[in-house]
């Protein structure tokens, strides 16, 4: 038989430990802790997206792992919630390529007398979320949660979500 209902059913038992711990904190109400419990979930899925635009590198392909239906999928909608907060004040985040542009234009019609210093670069980062150490990107998520002007949810039920 499939060990995948098993599985499902081992890790709604770790996301029901962490619903009671976060309604017994307060950080979340009865009705988020019904809606994180997943009773009809599937595991996840990976698939690739193949950069065509590369044929010279055998068009490689970017592995994508959905967590579409699986037993997390709210528990990490809700974690991302607050997550994605942090980061929209930080000087050196760019929301995309407009954005970009537009910063680039303020550059030069705020500081002209600078332009003829600066040398623009790129960089094209591989792998940079599969990079990323565990203990150091958790360790940057507690510190700037830390730094919120209301800390709820609680850092740590973020953290552990």
């Amino acid at each position: 038989t499939s060990p995948i209902p098993k599985k499902i059913k081992e890790i709604n038992g770790i996301i029901e430990k962490w619903v009671e711990t976060s309604l017994e904190a307060g950080d979340i109400s009865q009705r988020l802790a019904s809606w994180m419990i997943k009773e009809d979930s599937r595991p996840g899925y990976d698939y690739c997206n193949y950069k065509v635009h590369k044929p010279q590198a055998n068009y490689p392909g970017r592995l994508i792992t959905s967590g579409c239906g699986s037993p997390t999928e709210n528990l990490a909608a809700w974690s991302d919630y607050y997550l994605k907060q942090l980061v929209v004040d930080l000087p050196y985040v760019l929301k995309d390529s407009s954005e970009f542009l537009y910063q680039i234009q303020k550059f030069n019609l705020t500081q002209p007398e600078k332009i003829n210093d600066i040398i623009l670069v790129s960089w094209d980062v591989v792998a940079m979320f599969p990079s990323i150490d565990n203990v150091m990107g958790l360790k940057a998520c507690h510190d700037l949660l830390e730094k919120r002007d209301v800390l709820f949810p609680s850092t740590t039920s973020i953290l552990e979500a």
